[in-house]
């Protein structure tokens, strides 16, 4: 019986992470879609989750952007971020 107690309160954590995921997929994609509307990149007022906002610019029409490029911009700002203060340059914060 312990077995089928573990194994089923793993089925619903798993099912709770794999539901979350899809939200926030769902969130992120409505807000990109949202923002790619209005041609702005402002973040979302009264936010339920963190966000990122992330722009690059190229002359290259063909330019493809690289995820793990925009995920080491993010979590490079900390460094030049003081947490005391607001932000005075957009590469901090």
């Amino acid at each position: 019986m312990a077995d089928y107690k573990h194994d089923s309160n793993y089925k619903y954590s798993r099912y709770i992470k794999i539901n979350n995921l899809l939200q926030l997929s769902k969130y992120a994609l409505e807000r990109a879609t949202e923002m790619a509307k209005k041609d702005e990149m402002i973040k979302r007022p009264n936010n339920d989750y963190g966000e990122n906002v992330s722009c690059l610019w190229s002359s290259d029409p063909n330019h493809m952007v690289d995820d793990d490029d925009i995920a080491k911009r993010w979590y490079k700002e900390h460094e030049g971020y003081d947490y005391g203060k607001e932000p005075t340059v957009l590469s901090a914060g």
